[in-house]
């Protein structure tokens, strides 16, 4: 049976080292790259991720020598916490949108760049103006790196570990947060300076250590198994060694072509174009009238009788073959020439690579995004979570030696060793457990895009959960006038709160296409700042100044924010639920079953 639409797209997309994309030009002679090891990679950005949120808590241990040292009021002092919001504002679409038309190590390495320049500038600021603008500019660094690093991490993870990786990944959020405070916290108990310098020599070393990170990030951006690339090509074909190759795949797998089939079955039964999207970006604008003809006439037959054009032929196995080796090829990240084959996925009309795909506007990258429903709830619950988590971590210190009476270097070593315990054990423990429950909800045989919906309801019941939870504890920890009370209860509303910091990030990372993970990411830390904790640290100095300092008032407010994350997230798990339940309907009937 001759190859239908679907097969064609598929040979045109599934990569393999072996397989090379022509596109008339000659290989670039590139300097030899050694692949960058996946627990490698992994070791190298969550040290970038500690040593960037080092910075944070840094900056809110010495708040108060800032304050004096410029007289600020506490709405000044509250700007320096969300001034790095406009440089991320204009700095983030920028870097999602080139992360798929250049090397994003590169756009990192850049961006740490300019972080490590900015860091160092807070240090060596001259007054209110130009610390301002030092951290501004530090949200051109998080930009670049919290877009483009998450997704690297989750491409290179063993299948099975992958909300492990992450949440070792973000595990490092709070425990930079934390040795911020220690750091800084036992810098001033030495006594070695005094006077500004005190404050200003931690920022400066700060920016320093991340120098050589910076060099590695660089070397290895040249490394083409990471990339979120696309490159249009004017012709394809398979080169005679990939013949070879993809015979012997078809040998090796040809147990498992039901499961790739039933997951094309689901595909098609779900109503959505993306593979006439995909049909019409496919072409080149070089392509004469025949081809373009050919494929309508089997993009016309996929559409008439989705269930026969994908029964199986030859080349369809093949093709499905070569699908099931590719998670395999990105776990190994083998060797790649010049413009490089690099590792695939599609879903709703979108593929990443370098190979022969179609190229997208920034507005229909958008939109793709946007108009996932289960996205859009998850990422406004977790800005409204930050708000919270924002505004204690940048007020906390004073609010225990004001609230709690307690000596700053009591109250910062108290506050950095629940900040960590919390932030290590709640994270790692969200990550987890939501492995657990993928692996204990998924069957042998279920097709990659059940798979991502199974993951999906999962991820989204554990935020339904926590932050049910996590509320009450909050609220009455605040509300207990004694450090025995406090600690434990708020540090119980801190571990459910660190819970969903891996589901929330993973989520966003599994139910967009690979290609536009970055702009997911980026529009999801946008809002995560935007409307958490670049205000909440303002709006906090606000309510203080306007109460005269009443800490227990300003804070209990503050956490009763924590009621929309409840109010967005169980909707969220309803329709995950809701998703999940008619997707496995549908796989049954078609196959049969149901």
């Amino acid at each position: 049976k001759p190859p239908t639409l679907h097969h064609l797209i598929l040979l045109e997309q599934q990569e393999e080292p072996s397989i090379q994309c022509v596109t008339g030009e000659k290989d670039m002679a590139e300097p030899s790259v050694s692949t960058v090891q996946p627990f490698t990679l992994l070791v190298i950005f969550a040290t970038i991720q500690f040593i960037t949120y080092l910075d944070r808590g840094i900056i809110s241990t010495y708040l108060q020598d800032i304050q004096n040292d410029y007289r600020l009021s506490g709405v000044e002092a509250g700007t320096l916490a969300g001034a790095y919001m406009v440089g991320y504002m204009l700095a983030s679409p920028i870097f999602a949108h080139m992360a798929s038309r250049t090397r994003p190590l590169l756009l990192i390495s850049i961006g740490l760049l300019v972080w490590s320049l900015a860091v160092i500038g807070t240090g060596a600021s001259l007054e209110y103006g130009t610390i301002l603008i030092a951290r501004t500019f530090t949200g051109v660094g998080e930009a670049s790196f919290a877009c483009l690093a998450p997704p690297l991490i989750d491409l290179k993870a063993p299948k099975d570990k992958k909300s492990l990786w992450m949440a070792v990944f973000y595990i490092f959020i709070p425990v930079g947060y934390a040795f911020g405070y220690l750091l800084a916290g036992q810098w001033e108990n030495i006594h070695a300076v005094h006077g500004s310098v005190l404050w200003r020599t931690p920022f400066i070393f700060t920016g320093v250590i991340l120098w050589p990170f910076i060099i590695f990030v660089y070397y290895k951006s040249r490394d083409a198994s990471l990339t979120y690339g696309r490159k249009k090509a004017t012709s394809g074909e398979l080169t005679p060694s990939s013949t070879t190759a993809t015979t012997t795949t078809y040998n090796n797998n040809n147990n498992n072509i039901n499961n790739e089939y039933q997951e094309s079955l689901l595909d098609a039964s779900e109503g959505k174009h993306h593979h006439h999207h995909l049909h019409h970006h496919l072409i080149d604008e070089n392509d004469n009238e025949d081809q373009k003809m050919l494929l309508d006439q089997g993009h016309n037959s996929f559409l008439q009788d989705p269930v026969s054009s994908l029964s199986p032929s030859p080349s369809a196995l093949i093709d499905h073959s070569l699908s099931l080796n590719h998670d395999d090829s990105t776990q190994q990240g083998g060797k790649r020439r010049g413009g490089g084959v690099r590792q695939m996925e599609t879903s709703q009309g979108f593929s990443s690579g370098s190979g022969c795909i179609h190229d997208n506007t920034f507005l229909e990258e958008l939109k793709t995004v946007l108009d996932n429903r289960i996205y859009i709830l998850i990422i406004l619950g977790y800005a409204a979570q930050t708000f919270v988590v924002g505004g204690f971590a940048y007020w906390g210190i004073e609010y225990v030696q004001g609230a709690l009476q307690l000596s700053e270097s009591t109250a910062t070593l108290s506050f950095g060793s629940l900040t960590v315990l919390t932030g290590v054990f709640g994270t790692a423990t969200g990550g987890i457990l939501l492995d657990y429950l993928r692996r204990k909800a998924m069957k042998p045989g279920t097709p990659r895009k059940l798979e991502t919906k199974i993951a999906a309801e999962k991820a989204t019941m554990l935020l339904a959960i926590c932050s049910v939870l996590s509320l009450p504890c909050v609220v009455i920890g605040i509300g207990i006038n004694h450090p025995a009370g406090f600690f434990p209860m708020v540090g119980l509303g801190e571990f459910l709160i660190f819970m969903c910091l891996t589901p929330i990030n993973s989520t966003v990372v599994w139910i967009t296409p690979y290609e536009v993970s970055p702009l997911a990411l980026a529009i999801s830390v946008l809002s995560n700042h935007l409307l958490g904790d670049a205000i909440s640290p303002i709006i906090i100095g606000e309510i203080l100044d306007y109460t005269n300092r009443n800490w227990r008032t300003t804070f209990v407010l503050m956490a009763f924010w924590l009621i929309w994350p409840i109010l967005l997230w169980i909707p969220a798990w309803s329709y995950a639920r809701s998703q999940l339940r008619q997707a496995e309907a549908v796989g049954r009937s078609k196959i049969g079953l149901g």
